[in-house]
């Protein structure tokens, strides 16, 4: 996958974080309005579509020679946020379910597409700098 590519992969991962989000905050009001059923249906593709975002940028991390200090950071965050709500799903916490995915989902998806995706965009120039400055040579 060439340099190129891997910026359109980057931008599409930009839409399926939107479309994450827009998720998120539709199983938010599901959940306020007590539709736990809807709720927890479209909850199992969140989920599964959040670790999918997840391993691409774990792939964009292994290709880069591993994340930045800031992108750790988000990593964590979601890792955490991502078991809170499994186990409030799990254990039926709804108060903690509605507050994992409205808030903290919502709030660290918006970090990874508006830091995160930066973050990758700059750090795929600059191996590319580095790339052409070498074949120059």
């Amino acid at each position: 996958m060439n340099h190129h590519e891997r910026e359109e992969v980057l931008l599409e991962i930009e839409v399926h974080i939107s479309l994450v989000i827009e998720k998120a905050e539709q199983i938010g009001l599901l959940l306020n309005q007590g539709e736990l059923t809807e709720a927890y249906s479209l909850l199992a593709d969140l989920l599964e579509a959040t670790h999918l975002i997840f391993k691409v940028f774990e792939n964009f991390d292994n290709y880069l020679g591993g994340p930045s200090n800031e992108l750790l950071e988000l990593t964590d965050n979601l890792i955490d946020i991502l078991g809170a709500i499994e186990e409030a799903k799990s254990t039926n916490d709804l108060i903690t379910l509605k507050e994992g995915i409205s808030i903290y989902l919502v709030e660290n998806l918006q970090e990874w597409k508006d830091k995160g995706l930066e973050t990758y965009f700059q750090r795929l120039s600059d191996q590319s700098h580095e790339e052409n400055a070498k074949a120059e040579k």
